[in-house]
């Protein structure tokens, strides 16, 4: 099968050191992806600088959102290394960054690149590298799975895309809750599910194939609303032991990961489906979504698609109750109101 992206010029090759396996296993699948001129990164974004010049935004817009997309990292202390990187791919093609030559070589090494070692990143991108490469395990031969563009990673709430190669449609975008418990994993819960309510996530800059032949796509950029947002969190003591004993060949760790993030993604579209208000798109996508995960899986490994519809099956229901506790919280009690001055039975109230 072949994917081709016109006009989309590679970065340069970079020298990194050693590896952690699971790095190592990610970077082979955005190294697979460039040689197919995917526009994305090495570490797997959207290239915010493949939208330029009028394609379809023009290069100032780009320029600003990159630059916002930079304020907002700082200010959440994440660093700046992804910036840099864009602010390199940018300059490549052509989007109109005045930096030198010195510059934009001392960019070309991102952060996720100097660091060798996934574990020393914060925990949220521990968990949006995990649960990457476990989907490229399981899922890769039936969807394309890229991390967001650092715009809408920042501004937009969403760190990866999924893409059906069946269908060409995007078909659900996930985010990443560093905590599986607490006050504001339970906030951030209820925050995505009434984003769905509302009509989905929405990409600035995202990706969509066009079929150009029995076995030919395209890539497409363009600007995507009513995506289906499903978050997904993870135990971090099981996440530390998953990246410190990740096995490119899957063992049974990475079956029951799949697992656990499957049956968090089936239960959310489960309680959306349910909503009467929920947008057409988003439910047509919801379903799509489930169709085409049991699709993949039923050819992949009948004993997963088998794990996984039997733990909806006896612990769906148990599971749903907690989260429908979790997304439904209990109304706040209104506020009792003060007393008033009782009047006497004879005389009633003292006159001044």
């Amino acid at each position: 099968m072949r994917y081709e992206y016109e006009g989309v010029r590679l970065a340069p090759e970079r020298k990194v050191g050693a590896e952690d396996r699971l790095w190592r296993f990610l970077k082979e699948r955005f190294q697979g992806l460039q040689e197919r001129r995917a526009p994305i990164t090495g570490e797997g974004r959207i290239r915010m600088g493949c939208f330029g010049q009028n394609h379809p935004y023009s290069s100032e817009e780009v320029v600003q959102d990159l630059a916002e997309a930079r304020r907002i990292r700082q200010n959440q202390s994440l660093g700046e290394g992804d910036y840099l990187v864009e602010r390199a791919n940018a300059q490549e093609e052509g989007v109109g960054w005045q930096v030198s030559f010195e510059q934009t070589k001392q960019a070309e090494i991102p952060l996720s690149e100097k660091i060798t070692d996934v574990q020393n990143l914060p925990l949220g991108e521990q968990l949006e590298l995990y649960k990457t490469a476990i989907f490229y395990q399981f899922l890769g031969k039936g969807f394309f799975i890229f991390r967001s563009a650092l715009f809408d990673d920042v501004k937009n709430g969403v760190d990866n895309l999924i893409i059906d190669k069946k269908s060409g449609l995007p078909v659900g975008a996930f985010d990443e809750v560093a905590s599986a418990s607490g006050e504001r994993y339970q906030e951030k819960c209820q925050r995505i599910l009434n984003q769905n309510l509302q009509g989905g996530a929405s990409l600035k800059y995202g990706l969509s194939l066009k079929r150009e032949g029995p076995n030919a796509y395209r890539l497409c950029k363009e600007r995507m609303i009513n995506l289906p947002l499903f978050y997904l969190a993870f135990p971090e003591k099981e996440l530390r032991e998953g990246i410190a004993n990740f096995s490119p060949e899957p063992s049974n760790r990475e079956r029951d990961a799949l697992v656990y993030f499957l049956v968090s993604c089936f239960l959310q579209s489960e309680y959306l489906l349910e909503s009467a208000q929920l947008n057409k798109t988003l439910k047509e996508r919801l379903k799509a979504f489930q169709e085409a995960v049991k699709e993949v899986l039923s050819q992949e490994s009948d004993d997963l698609l088998a794990r996984v519809e039997g733990v909806m099956r006896t612990k769906g229901t148990e599971w749903k109750s907690i989260f429908y506790r979790l997304v439904k919280p209990t109304p706040k009690q209104p506020k009792p109101t003060p007393k008033q001055p009782t009047a006497h039975p004879t005389t009633g109230p003292k006159r001044r």
